[in-house]
């Protein structure tokens, strides 16, 4: 239920933005950084740990018993 309200409200907000090529790109770069861990599940299996802690779910980094 979360996950829906924050999708609606962001394109709700992006639906308001006159799109340049500049910010067209961010948004488009961020959408797909975004999908990929669910398209390709194991990306990140193969990057260096302090690269990792910056594309890894929060949430799933807290459910690990080790850290």
């Amino acid at each position: 239920m979360l996950f829906g309200s924050v999708a609606a409200a962001g394109i709700r907000t992006l639906s308001r933005v006159n799109f340049t090529n500049s910010n067209g790109m961010i948004v488009a770069a961020s959408i797909g950084v975004g999908i990929i861990p669910i398209t390709v599940p194991g990306v990140y299996n193969h990057i260096p740990e302090w690269l990792a802690t910056i594309f890894v779910s929060g949430m799933r980094r807290r459910s690990s018993p080790c850290c």
